[in-house]
């Protein structure tokens, strides 16, 4: 049976990431080692799971990510090392009890194994590294302190590259804290923003993904403060619509919006636009514009509050 190797992690904001990869940098890690994977806290480490499975172990990371209030600040520093039993260069990670959560409830049952070592949050610099080194950076940046944001939980997974380390990328990603709801008609929506298609949205689009005529799908962003979103809704554990969108300098895009066929004509549609709207103007945007695809034709954007701007694009004025 195939299997993947995935990994349950908090990823920082990006300010404290660029700080973070100065610091590996200058600990002598390479710009490929910078991109095998972002600064990270490892909350759960990497298990070989059998493919399958992948969807279920997603949900319960998922879930794990609403038992904590909102998202995480991080005391970083000082400089740490688990020499000698491994040679690492870390940033030592204040405890904090949300943290505990997140690592005991995305322990999940297909990623659980009795390590021989507990718990320990850690951000890494450097994986290894010989005694001088450590010995060094401990006494250059003893007093080195920062506070990082962490405001999701990433199910990540090796994937194996031309280069011999290979490289780490998400399955999913979720915003840490209570669920967000939406109550259309006599149904509760919980939505969800997130930077990559988890598999249970993506579940729903592949169907239409894999279609020529679909149009062009926005390459989503790994970083989480990426600025493209997928905007998830669900009834009860299944996703019943999706939407896509980008947005630069003030005018965001719509690229894709579907809803599962057992649930249209419920108003899920309009809740996506709604929230998509509301997105756009915390980003600032002026306008929300659509282009007609087969799956987006003018009829279906009129109905959800877009006018005609010119013959190939659909608009929302958000603000003047």
């Amino acid at each position: 049976m195939p299997r993947r190797r995935l990994a349950v992690a908090l990823l920082v904001d990006r300010a404290s990431s660029l700080v973070i990869d100065q610091l590996r940098r200058g600990l002598g890690a390479s710009d490929e080692d910078v991109a095998r994977i972002p600064p990270h806290l490892t909350l759960v480490p990497p298990q070989q799971v059998p493919t399958p499975t992948v969807p279920d172990v997603w949900e319960e990371v998922r879930l794990a990510a609403r038992r904590v209030d909102g998202p995480v600040d991080l005391d970083l520093g000082p400089i740490g090392t688990f020499a000698p039993r491994t040679p690492t260069i870390h940033l030592v990670v204040a405890p904090d009890p949300a943290l505990d959560v997140l690592a005991e409830a995305g322990n999940v049952p297909a990623l659980a194994r009795s390590g021989r070592f507990g718990f320990v949050p850690h951000v890494t610099l450097r994986p290894d590294a010989d005694e001088a080194r450590i010995r060094a950076s401990s006494d250059a940046l003893e007093d080195f302190r920062m506070v990082a944001r962490a405001r999701r939980l990433w199910l990540m997974q090796f994937q194996p590259t031309a280069g011999l380390r290979g490289r780490w990328e998400p399955v999913g990603d979720v915003s840490l804290g209570p669920a967000r709801e939406r109550t259309v008609g006599s149904a509760t929506l919980e939505i969800a923003t997130s930077v990559t298609r988890g598999p249970s949205a993506l579940a729903l689009m592949r169907e239409a993904l894999d279609r020529d005529d679909l149009g062009v799908a926005p390459p989503l962003l790994v970083h989480p403060d990426g600025r493209a979103r997928v905007i998830a809704a669900r009834v009860g554990p299944h996703v019943v619509g999706v939407a896509e969108v980008s947005w630069h300098e003030g005018v965001g895009l719509l690229h894709y919006l579907y809803v599962g066929p057992g649930h249209r004509g419920e108003g899920i549609g309009r809740a996506l636009v709604r929230e998509t709207i509301d997105l756009m103007a915390s980003h600032w945007a002026l306008r929300l514009d659509a282009r007609v695809t087969p799956d987006l034709p003018p009829a279906l954007l009129e109905a959800y509050g877009f006018a005609p701007a010119d013959p190939g694009t659909w608009r929302i004025t958000l603000a003047n």
